[in-house]
């Protein structure tokens, strides 16, 4: 079924088809505060690839399954990249940390920073064009994965109350994270309906292919082909439109090729060690000047640096425990290995430059592990060490931490390096924003 919207928009359906109650009495308002300048969508946070040609429909190359069972809260790169394209939040952050505009068209907050008012967009639709109401915000966020929201409420149609937990001086980038993403349930129990630039439906998507149909004038229909363990090579001289990679040998490749351009993204991930009470066991000790020292970034094969300081899980220190959040893991066998998961060679090739090293105690050696075994030991504590990726930047550390860590473990993070992407875009075929954690989006503001 097409959605309403599509009506009014120019058709496009023979593109390319590949494989297929709180607003009570609350304290006087204080005036809203503006997006820093520049907002979101400044050129600051665009990749142009030239002169836009008009084109009907373009190819996107992701190398990670795409589940719409996770969304609108992504579990990997791919399902990030897409997500951001179909789900919109109350506010969005640009690559800068600016906030501005998004569902809300403007915000405003008590005196104590901690009650939040935001007034939605008149023209703010679901795909299937019925308007979006705060009491759709309201019953969007009946599920929300957040600690720092403590109560939404409907004030009216077009305006939200929303109180933190912890009060806030500007607007938090926290209304951003895909968790607070406004959807509804499809009557088909498929994809959930949103209210992004595009949309997806069922019979659009398959395990090969999601093809995202424009909900506006001007833009094409994106094609999101999965495309695992292929040269990326080989895909740049295919069809490919858009490629996110790391890989160096595809960058250096792409520096050749006179329609293409390469673009770094901001830097999206972290590598850390974790070894509670057994960091420093051997030379060198594991302090901020000797993995500088070391050049733990020349043993990354893609774009990598020094971890740079600030870190969120510093925040995280502060967050509210929850479903027995913060206990220690459960007492193991201790097994005398620095582990990873399987399939990460930024990973792999960190652990295997700190055993050789010696800075994780004698003895120790550098095992991969599937990534539920990995999952599984690092909750048990059962290892001597552990190379995670954790992502640079976050809008919700609370939350970021109760998934991915045992919250014990914030103290015992020793950073080690940044890494970051790139994208690679065919010129002149389209105009990208760039997110906050170098998610690409293809309607910018």
């Amino acid at each position: 079924m097409i959605p309403a919207r599509l009506l009014f928009s120019p058709a496009r359906c023979g593109a390319l088809l590949l494989g297929v109650a709180l607003s009570g009495c609350a304290p006087s308002p204080r005036p809203a505060v503006a997006p820093t300048e520049p907002a979101p969508g400044d050129a600051a946070c665009e990749i142009a690839s030239g002169p836009e040609m008009r084109r009907e429909s373009l190819l996107v190359a992701v190398t990670e399954p795409v589940d719409p069972a996770h969304a609108p809260v992504p579990r990997n790169d791919a399902e990030r990249l897409v997500f951001a394209q179909l789900y919109e939040t109350l506010v969005q952050v640009d690559c800068g940390g600016r906030v501005g505009p998004a569902l809300a068209r403007s915000w405003v907050a008590d005196r104590a920073g901690r009650r939040w008012t935001f007034t939605l967009r008149d023209d703010a639709r679901f795909w299937d064009g019925a308007p979006v109401t705060a009491r759709d915000v309201v019953a969007s966020w009946a599920s929300r994965d957040t600690t720092a929201v403590a109560s939404v409420a409907a004030v009216d149609e077009r305006t939200v109350n929303a109180l933190l937990t912890r009060p806030a001086e500007t607007v938090p980038p926290l209304f951003a994270d895909p968790a607070l993403a406004v959807r509804k349930s499809a009557p088909d129990k498929g994809w959930p309906i949103g209210t992004g630039a595009f949309w997806v439906g069922a019979a659009t998507a398959s395990a090969e292919a999601v093809r995202a149909a424009p909900l506006g004038a001007g833009l094409p229909v994106i094609v999101f082909r999965v495309v695992p363990e292929i040269d990326p090579r080989d895909l740049l001289d295919g069809p490919v439109d858009v490629l996110v990679t790391n890989d160096a040998a595809a960058l250096d490749y792409a520096g050749t090729r006179e329609q293409l351009v390469s673009a770094p993204l901001p830097w999206e991930r972290t590598y850390v060690l974790i070894a509670p009470a057994r960091i420093g066991a051997g030379p060198p000790a594991l302090t901020p000047a000797a993995i500088a020292r070391e050049g733990l970034w020349r043993a990354v094969r893609g774009d990598a640096r020094t971890a740079a300081p600030p870190y969120w899980w510093e925040d995280s220190r502060g967050c509210p425990r929850i479903d027995g959040a913060g206990q220690p893991p459960r007492p193991a066998p201790i097994r005398r290995r620095v582990t990873y998961a399987r399939g990460d060679p930024t990973a792999q090739e960190l652990a295997d430059r700190l055993v050789a090293l010696g800075a994780v105690g004698s003895g120790v050696v550098a095992a991969g592990l599937s990534p539920r075994a990995f999952s599984a030991a690092l909750q048990a504590g059962s290892e001597w060490a552990y190379v995670v990726a954790l992502p640079r930047r976050v809008l919700d550390p609370c939350r970021m931490m109760r998934q991915s860590l045992p919250s014990t473990y914030a103290a015992s993070l020793v950073p080690l390096v940044d890494t970051r992407s790139h994208a690679i875009v065919r010129r002149g075929v389209v105009r990208l924003g760039v997110g906050l954690d170098g998610t690409l989006r293809f309607a910018p503001p």
